[in-house]
């Protein structure tokens, strides 16, 4: 069945530590095109938010082969990087690698320890590398719509189900204004909710937020999403190779008073936070969807 997964991207992929040199994906950057990554997208046509541009010639050449020497090394025993100084395997695709290994092995020791929220979650068999819907969450940026482009294509030859790139309006390193960005990137997130979950009983998928790359600015929105709609986070720490999980698992038969909890916070009215307002608004309108 696969889940609704929504990561949010980062450009970790482009760093030339993991492209060239050894240890590395290996590439010849000047023969696909490219003589500094970042430095040549930086100075792209103006995409004005358009991932069509991804389909360019000079793109989409040195996309696809940046992502197919990242697809063979992942399926060369790929997670044998995972938590290496060395890893060329960016954040985002390390995070998924180990969550359906960690997954895989739950599943088959099923009723062999004492569960926990962690261990209740990754037991969940829905939770497997195929047929999974990915959002990819991204800032506006030539850099971020093309690293996203890169995690899009991987999860296709990898074969863990389809992807959609989500760029941001107002999200980059250098935002007019953050509270505005960080509204576009609730807002975002929670199209995606309003078209998943179930109103009453267990979704077709459940949903879940992979949070190891993109702007540090979106976690605390991610947080207060996680805990107000009780869908697992997950992450990596660099160089690690153990996940991370807030699972927010409130019995069905307390989901009323959590519920409850947050309608009282948005009572104080905390206008001058707009995402949050934003979040606390969607709860209140849909008080008995569930995306567990």
């Amino acid at each position: 069945m696969g889940c609704h997964i929504i990561i949010t991207c980062g450009t970790s992929q482009l760093d030339n530590k993991k492209l060239t040199g050894p240890g590395s994906l290996g590439l010849a950057l000047q023969a696909i095109g490219f003589k500094d990554i970042c430095s040549d997208l930086n100075q792209a046509t103006e995409t004005d938010n358009n991932i069509d541009w991804l389909r360019d010639q000079a793109v989409e050449r040195p996309l696809k082969e940046i992502s197919k020497a990242l697809n063979q090394i992942i399926s060369g025993n790929g997670i044998r990087w995972i938590g290496q100084k060395n890893n060329p395997i960016g954040a985002e695709l390390s995070t998924l690698i180990v969550l359906f290994h960690e997954a895989k092995q739950a599943q088959s020791t099923a009723g062999a320890y004492i569960p926990d929220a962690c261990t209740t979650f990754l037991s969940n068999t829905q939770i497997e590398p195929k047929d999974n819907l990915f959002y990819l969450v991204c800032s506006h940026t030539n850099q971020g719509m093309f690293a996203a482009g890169i995690i899009k294509e991987v999860i296709s030859l990898q074969g863990w189900g389809e992807a959609d790139i989500i760029p941001v309006c107002g999200l980059c390193e250098q935002p007019t204004n953050i509270d505005i960005a960080l509204q576009h990137f609730a807002e975002e997130i929670l199209k995606v909710l309003s078209n998943t979950g179930a109103e009453n009983g267990r979704p077709d998928k459940p949903v879940l937020f992979v949070i190891s790359g993109g702007f540090k600015s979106a976690i605390p929105c991610m947080t207060v999403s996680s805990l107000a709609f009780c869908i697992p986070m997950i992450y990596l720490f660099e160089n690690s190779n153990e996940l991370q999980i807030l699972a927010t698992y409130p019995a069905m038969s307390k989901l009323k008073n959590w519920i409850s909890a947050w309608e009282k916070i948005s009572d104080l009215n905390p206008r001058s936070v707009p995402w949050f307002t934003a979040l606390l608004d969607f709860r209140k309108r849909y008080p008995a969807k569930n995306w567990l």
